[in-house]
């Protein structure tokens, strides 16, 4: 029988439900919202604690479901990496939180409400909070506040080259 619906991919998704599942945090685990993506399944969170913290997507989340700036996830922190000259603490990202469950989760009483602030409000003001402390994640300095103009001030002499 051929397909009436339209879409190449209509017969893979025809029977497919999605049961979203509200998953609260354990006594290791904060929520997190995504501040930068930095590459290599790591992202920069801000956390319900008030620190930013390195954060690794696992593999099974990275199948599953697309992390992006501004989404609130689920992070376990990493306690056995951690030594006294350690300089940044890290993290797992373990589940991301749909859009449905954010009125949910604004109403539990230790959530912190900087976590919901307007994505461009929030990022200027965590940005400014790494320029201050000048914080180095994985040995590369991050300069966030250099432009392409900063870096080509001298004029260059194509005949020259």
């Amino acid at each position: 029988m051929p397909n009436m619906k339209g879409g190449k991919n209509y017969k893979k998704t025809k029977h497919a439900s999605e049961d979203l599942i509200f998953i609260e945090a354990a006594e290791d685990q904060q929520y997190a919202r995504v501040i930068k993506i930095l590459g290599n399944r790591n992202v920069l969170a801000y956390c319900n604690d008030n620190k930013i913290r390195l954060c690794h997507i696992r593999g099974a989340i990275r199948k599953d479901m697309w992390i992006s700036i501004g989404d609130i996830v689920l992070m376990s922190c990493r306690d056995l990496e951690q030594s006294s000259t350690e300089k940044h603490e890290k993290g797992d990202i373990l589940h991301k939180y749909d859009r449905n469950f954010f009125s949910k989760l604004k109403k539990l009483e230790h959530m912190n409400e900087k976590l919901f602030l307007p994505l461009e409000t929030a990022e200027a003001d965590l940005l400014n909070r790494i320029k201050q402390s000048k914080e180095v994640y994985n040995e590369v300095e991050f300069n966030l506040d250099a432009k392409d103009e900063d870096i080509f001030e001298e004029d260059v002499d194509i005949d020259a080259i």
